[in-house]
């Protein structure tokens, strides 16, 4: 089974956003902003795409997770994500790896992108400034987008 990783760099940011930890030990006030790790990845992969900021994994140490724990239909977003960037629908052939791909390559784009965000703040602030960042790619996101797909090729 296909799993997704956080970089090194990127643990002790999901410590916070998932975990309400800091350095392994809960901090008082803190509490996690995702209940979900998948949520954790697609929000960072949304970043990363939003910014067009994407990244390679450099170690794993940051948090693991495989692919099957997304849920009520979160693998849709990742096909959407995929036939946006691939414009084949050959990309979900077997288990769509190319689709997994690039959402791990902009999951770490995007927790580059918040870790940047956060850079000298402390913890109990950053629900603020990731809901106010959310806010204004909501706001910017609302445009159209125009998605090329190639024809599939007749099967008989």
């Amino acid at each position: 089974m296909k799993r997704l990783y956080f970089s090194d760099r990127h643990g002790p940011l999901v410590d916070v956003l998932f975990r309400g930890q800091v350095d392994g030990e809960s901090v008082e006030g803190l509490s996690p902003l995702f209940k979900q790790l998948t949520d954790v990845v697609l929000f960072s992969a949304m970043i990363g795409k939003f910014y067009n900021r994407s990244g390679e994994l450099v170690g794993q140490s940051g948090g693991e997770l495989q692919i099957s724990a997304f849920r009520n239909n979160e693998d849709g977003i990742v096909f959407l994500l995929g036939l946006q960037e691939i414009g084949d629908p050959a990309a979900f052939k077997g288990e769509a790896d190319e689709c997994w791909d690039l959402l791990q390559r902009y999951s770490v784009g995007g927790m580059d992108t918040i870790l940047e965000w956060v850079a000298g703040l402390t913890e109990d602030k950053f629900e603020g400034v990731l809901l106010e960042k959310l806010r204004e790619v909501a706001i910017a996101s609302k445009k159209p987008t125009t998605i090329k797909i190639k024809k599939p090729k007749r099967i008989i």
